[in-house]
C-alpha cells in the first residue's frame, strides 16, 4: 500500500465490478489510480471537511472501461480548472511538483482514452474512459 495512504485519516472506498479486468500497460494505469488518489488524500488532508472520504470506481463490464476517482474535498480552484493537465501546475501543496495530472492524462492518452473532471466546493471527482480491447 503506497505510504501516503498509511494515516488512516480518511475512507478508502474501493467499488470494481466483478472480476474486473482491464487490457493495458499494468504500470501506466496503476501509476494513474495512484497519482489520483494521492491528490484526493492532499486535497484532503488541507481541508478540515468533516468525513472525509475517497471512492474509487472501476467499471470493466463496458466499452468504454471507466475508472473513477472521488472525493469530498473542498474542490479544485476554478482558476486551476483550466489549466489543470498542464506540466507544472500545481494547486500550492508542498512537496508537490505539478506532473502528476499531466502524467496521468499523458497515460490515458497511451491507452486511446479520455479523462475529465469535474469540480465544486462539495468535491472532485476525475472520470477515465479506455477503450476496452476485444
Amino acid at each position: 500500500m503506497p505510504e501516503f495512504l498509511d494515516e488512516n485519516k480518511f475512507k478508502l472506498k474501493i467499488c470494481a465490478t466483478n472480476g474486473a479486468i482491464m487490457m493495458g500497460d499494468c504500470s501506466k494505469l496503476c501509476r494513474i489510480i495512484s497519482n489520483l488518489v494521492k491528490n484526493a488524500v492532499e486535497a484532503l488532508e488541507s481541508s478540515n471537511k468533516p468525513n472525509p472520504e475517497i471512492i474509487l470506481n472501476i467499471n470493466t463490464d463496458g466499452n468504454p472501461n471507466v475508472i473513477q476517482v472521488r472525493d469530498n474535498g473542498p474542490g479544485i480552484p476554478k482558476q486551476l480548472m483550466d489549466k489543470l493537465f498542464e506540466p507544472f501546475v500545481s494547486g500550492g501543496k508542498a512537496g508537490g511538483t505539478g506532473l502528476g495530472l499531466a502524467i496521468a492524462k499523458q497515460f490515458v492518452e497511451a491507452h486511446k482514452g479520455k479523462i475529465e473532471v469535474e469540480s465544486s466546493d462539495s468535491g472532485t471527482g476525475f472520470t477515465i474512459s479506455i477503450p476496452a480491447k476485444s
